[in-house]
């Protein structure tokens, strides 16, 4: 995991923001990290595939219930998409999905762990009998990227990684999202 440094310039101490777990929004843990003075840590999920805890967590629901995951997943991006708003955990889930899809064709595992390539090795044949599963995976990966059907959408995801203040982190994560919807594209 990354850890974004955000300093202000109003003689207020470095906040570090920490994505993990709590109901408050970014900007309203901000706003209480600098009104109090004090420092916080937020981390955001690493721009590789199962970067997060909850993509993580998908590989292991992945395991247990094999292709209909893949699905699952990819289509609660675009349903979200559709309603314009694609939240945190359903980007990262959709991203570890596509990454499926993507090994199930050209069976890359530079960037994989151990239990992501066993997981992606023992379903990569049903995967693949998905219909247009390769299609859908393009669709979602467009969607975390903040586009839907031609429409802008807000991807709370991608507005995390464009709101660090550094142009290169928001570059980098769409880098890594237009490459991996090239590779389920085939």
């Amino acid at each position: 995991m990354s850890t974004l440094g955000i300093t202000r310039r109003d003689n207020f101490p470095p906040v570090a923001l920490d994505m993990g777990g709590g109901a408050m929004s970014l900007f309203g843990k901000l706003r209480g990290a600098v009104a109090s003075g004090r420092e916080m840590v937020y981390r955001t999920p690493g721009p590789d595939a199962f970067g997060s805890d909850v993509a993580r967590a998908w590989v292991a629901e992945f395991a247990a219930r094999g292709a209909p995951a893949v699905e699952d997943a990819l289509e609660a991006v675009l349903e979200a998409a559709l309603h314009g708003h694609l939240p945190r955990d359903v980007a990262e889930r959709g991203i570890a999905a596509a990454e499926a899809v993507a090994f199930a064709y050209d069976r890359r595992a530079e960037l994989l762990g151990e239990a992501e390539t066993e997981a992606m090795g023992a379903h990569a044949q049903a995967v693949r009998r998905l219909p247009d599963i390769r299609a859908t995976a393009s669709r979602a990966m467009i969607a975390v990227a903040g586009k839907a059907g031609g429409k802008a959408i807000t991807s709370d995801l991608a507005e995390i990684w464009h709101g660090t203040g550094n142009a290169r982190d928001g570059k980098l994560f769409m880098a890594t999202v237009r490459h991996l919807a090239m590779r389920v594209k085939g």
